[in-house]
């Protein structure tokens, strides 16, 4: 089989690399290729209201398969790409199915040698509206005796273009690499209002295994937020935390598991996520 042919074979499949993306301010070789094929599930019965106060609503479950790519095209320029073909969600008996959003752009290298890395990175991205109901539930909650409308969309048409600065570090510690990185941005958005964007992570990788803590903020210019949007799709407001493990199958094709949570939100879900995916690397 060629080279060429191995490479859309594995694109086909989106069986990517047992370590991490190249994001964080590195960028992918040229002709190197990174991808993961995952799914994410959160389920609950609360929202974070506009001030972060819990808002109890109908049981809900809501679960969607995403992909995600990066392509070296030059040693300092990477194409990246995410789509989420299948989404469902469901709220006191009701259901609808969407289509996420499907973001591409290119990643820039700055500093491309040495163990500092510093990238600029722009994609744009288009969210369709769901497929089907466009609300599937509404109503005002009474929580300590404020009315808080509450609402539960899955999916918003919005488009969207997002610039960011990106640094990661490499460091050993023994024989164990590591790496710290950290990504900055502003998110424009035409359906809800414009945002402020930012991801840490800091991670380790001993023998197969792979495992990383990283914090992420989404941040709407400090605006007022006035509704419990349920899923969180919309307008929002948080600072998220999770923990991340991989463990590597082969040289090339690895499993990873991710939990996720907030330190605070509004205008989300109150309810943890699980995503299950499988990554490699050519």
């Amino acid at each position: 089989m060629t080279r060429l042919a191995l490479i859309l074979a594995f694109a086909s499949a989106l069986l990517v690399s047992p370590r991490r993306a190249a994001a964080g301010g590195w960028t992918q070789r040229e002709g190197g290729f990174y991808g993961k094929l995952s799914g994410r599930l959160y389920l609950g019965d609360a929202a974070f209201g506009p001030q972060g106060q819990r808002v109890p609503t109908p049981s809900f479950v809501q679960g969607q398969l995403d992909l995600y790519l990066e392509v070296g095209v030059h040693e300092r320029v990477t194409v990246v790409g995410r789509l989420t073909p299948w989404g469902r969600a469901r709220i006191d008996g009701r259901h609808a199915d969407y289509l996420g959003p499907m973001v591409a752009g290119a990643r820039v290298g700055l500093i491309t040698e040495g163990r500092l890395r510093l990238a600029l990175q722009g994609t744009y991205g288009y969210a369709a509206p769901a497929l089907g109901r466009d609300v599937l539930w509404e109503d005002t909650v009474t929580v300590d005796g404020e009315a808080i409308p509450t609402i539960y969309r899955p999916a918003i048409e919005n488009h969207r273009v997002e610039a960011q600065v990106q640094v990661g570090r490499s460091f050993m510690i023994r024989q164990t690499p590591g790496w710290v990185t950290g990504d900055l941005g502003v998110r424009l958005n035409t359906g809800f209002l414009h945002a402020l964007t930012g991801y840490a992570q800091v991670g380790v990788s001993p023998w197969r295994f792979r495992f990383d803590l990283h914090v992420s903020v989404y941040e709407p210019f400090f605006r007022t937020l006035t509704v419990a949007n349920v899923p969180g799709v919309g307008d929002t407001r948080y600072l998220g935390m999770g923990l991340g493990v991989a463990f590597a199958i082969t040289e090339h094709v690895g499993l990873t598991v991710d939990a996720d949570g907030v330190f605070y939100a509004q205008s989300n879900a109150h309810s943890p996520s699980l995503n299950l995916g499988i990554e490699g690397r050519l």
